[in-house]
């Protein structure tokens, strides 16, 4: 018989079981870094919109 072993959360310090063979972080996590990456994903786009408009500018200030 083949002896199955229990995958557990990446996450350090968590022991907990992933709900499926293909998971890597329990669901308690996996929801934490869900909400974690829109808000990183928010502050990169406005980041670049930033600096984009201050290239813009430095730009158009060169050319007068």
């Amino acid at each position: 018989m083949k002896k199955s072993k229990i995958k557990t959360c990446k996450y350090p310090n968590c022991n907990k079981e992933v709900p499926s063979d293909n998971s890597l972080f329990c669901m308690e996590h996996r929801r934490s870094l869900k909400e974690k990456r829109h808000v990183v994903g928010t502050a990169i786009g406005s980041l670049a919109f930033l600096g984009a408009t201050t290239l813009a500018n430095s730009i158009k200030k060169k050319k007068i």
